[in-house]
C-alpha cells in the first residue's frame, strides 16, 4: 500500500470507531476490536468466561 491509501484508510478507521463509539453501534469495527481484544486479554490471563 502506498503512504496516501494507507493515510486515508486511517483516517476512514478512525471515523468509523468515532461514530460507532458514539451511538453505542455493537456491530461495526468498533464493536469487533473491543471483543477481539477482551478475548485475547483473557486468553493472556488465563480466564474462562462463564
Amino acid at each position: 500500500m502506498s503512504g496516501s491509501v494507507n493515510k486515508e484508510f486511517l483516517e476512514f478507521l478512525l471515523e468509523r470507531f468515532q461514530i460507532e463509539r458514539k451511538k453505542f453501534d455493537r456491530s461495526g469495527v468498533y464493536a469487533y476490536t473491543q471483543r477481539l481484544l477482551a478475548y485475547n486479554s483473557n486468553k493472556i490471563e488465563g480466564s474462562t468466561l462463564t
